[in-house]
């Protein structure tokens, strides 16, 4: 019965594939949240403390989308296959998404 569960949530992805694909995608996050910042139009000196405090929320969204697109990949109309270039485009992408949503609609859950 436990497998059967972990087959549902996972579908045909492995755990180590999934940890693969979380470090690749969250690298891309970051690098994007991290370019977001250098763009801002103050220039205030970089606090680690604050920066994670800031973006938390829109941390937290990026992992539950990466595992969202890496669960139904196969019925997204993608002609790629899944690899962890894939995975580090996803994360750097869906973090752009959430600045794109959050830059033209009232959602304001994503940013302190």
């Amino acid at each position: 019965m436990k497998t059967e569960i972990i087959k549902y949530l996972l579908g045909d992805l492995s755990i180590p594939f999934l940890v693969a694909f979380y470090c690749f995608a969250l690298l891309g996050v970051i690098l994007s949240m991290l370019f977001h910042f250098g763009k801002k139009k103050s220039k205030s000196k970089f606090s680690i403390k604050f920066w994670i405090a800031d973006n938390t929320i829109r941390f937290l969204s990026s992992v539950i989308c990466i595992f969202v697109v890496a669960r139904f990949f196969d019925n997204l109309p993608i002609n790629m296959e899944l690899n962890m270039f894939l995975g580090l485009v996803v994360g750097s992408s869906l973090d752009q998404i959430i600045v794109l949503v959050r830059n033209k609609t009232q959602i304001n859950i994503f940013q302190k």
